[in-house]
């Protein structure tokens, strides 16, 4: 074949090799585009066209089913946070299912339904997100935030916030360009993974070792050092975002608690030890009534009138020896924790709200007026009210 007819052989080969590449890959972006459609349209769904709730469904921790209208003679309570309020168990065994339980033994007359619309990871600004749309969309008649300082309070800055959805396309990670891609990834991963064990009360996905737990439990001592909130900025600003927008509902006539949940090492003196021991500190450091007296005097500035229970001196009061409140290496309650906490939620709502025997005397422990705590805490929340333009 002469020299001039192969180089002619060769370009038209190359032409339509391009002219293949190009048409495969326009091709698998139209047909991409179209997936993309499908994927809005039939696996990724906007709740708030939604009547009536299946929010096992939805992927909350729950496995009741409601309407949005409430009957007559319910009263509901929308339970919000991370992963203390979601419950590292099964449904029956949070506390918003012993709170549900133990509310209806103090106050016989009426029934309770308490959603559990806890989120794992979910901070302040998600809280924000999630009580936003619920409390437009659901009927109800009060509503706990569930606040673990340890994590909540260090947070990224304000983000957009988006419509909430469901579907099986929220859970498939968005990891290249092409979105087919990524359902292929997903259910080749699927099918490798091991599934939770039949009958199992704790998931087995969340504790740590010995040495990163440890590092956890160094993280969330943070918040109750005074020297380290200049790191919460962001995370105490949402925290004020949020307590604003509960005090415009609780104006309403809705009902407010906002519960402080502490890390374990405040309740394991070994693990308290190995804490401060990683840190270099004293145990003058720790001040275990820090985020609770910070939270309260935010809610003051913010006009909420609401209570703050810090959970952590009635833990303490309750962590007799023996009693495991938090579940092992994975920093959550375990489930006597989770029923502790439920009963003490539901005598502080009986006794608050129904007059109904009496508040829990622990959680009414704070520091004293004029103390440096509490004049720290004041100069904090200040500070904060300010950068958000409070002072209507």
């Amino acid at each position: 074949m002469p020299l001039q007819e192969r180089r002619r052989t060769i370009k038209r080969f190359v032409a339509a090799a391009i002219l293949c590449i190009v048409s495969f890959s326009v091709s698998l972006f139209i047909f991409d585009g179209l997936f993309v459609q499908y994927e809005n349209r039939f696996l990724v769904h906007d709740l708030s066209r939604m009547q009536s709730y299946d929010l096992r469904r939805l992927g909350y921790n729950d496995g009741n089913f409601y309407d949005r209208a409430v009957a007559k003679d319910v009263y509901r309570i929308l339970s919000f946070g991370g992963s203390f309020t979601f419950g590292i168990t099964r449904p029956e065994f949070t506390f918003n299912a012993y709170l549900r339980k133990d509310l209806g033994e103090l106050v016989k007359d009426r029934r309770f339904e308490v959603l559990n619309l806890g989120r794992p990871g979910a901070g302040f600004h998600d809280m924000i997100e999630q009580y936003s749309f619920w409390s437009q969309n659901i009927d109800y008649d009060a509503a706990v935030f569930t606040l673990y300082p340890g994590a909540n309070f260090e947070a990224r800055p304000d983000a957009r916030p988006e419509p909430l959805r469901y579907g099986p396309g929220l859970f498939v990670p968005r990891h290249g360009m092409i979105r087919m891609f990524d359902y292929i990834a997903t259910v080749a991963s699927a099918a490798l993974a091991l599934r939770e064990e039949e009958g199992a009360v704790y998931f087995s996905a969340f504790p740590f070792p010995r040495d990163v737990y440890l590092q956890k439990m160094i993280a969330a001592s943070k918040p109750y050092q005074a020297q380290a909130y200049g790191r919460f900025e962001h995370g105490l600003a949402n925290l004020f975002r949020l307590m604003r927008m509960a005090r415009d509902q609780e104006r309403r006539g809705k009902r407010i608690l906002i519960a402080v949940a502490g890390p374990h090492f405040l309740y394991a003196p070994t693990l308290y030890e190995a804490v401060l021991r990683g840190q270099g500190i004293g145990k003058e450091a720790i001040e275990p009534l820090l985020p609770g007296t910070v939270t309260r005097a935010l809610a003051k500035a913010a006009g909420l009138n609401g209570a703050v229970f810090d959970l952590t001196p009635c833990l303490a009061a309750r962590n007799n020896p023996g009693e495991r409140l938090y579940y092992k290496t994975d920093t959550h309650w375990s489930q006597e924790g989770n029923m502790l906490v439920g009963e003490l939620l539901a005598e502080r709502m009986a006794a608050d709200w129904f007059g109904r025997g009496t508040a829990p005397a622990c959680g009414a422990q704070a520091p004293p007026p004029g103390s440096p705590l509490a004049r720290f805490a004041q100069i904090e929340a200040q500070q904060v009210a300010q950068r958000a333009g409070a002072g209507e």
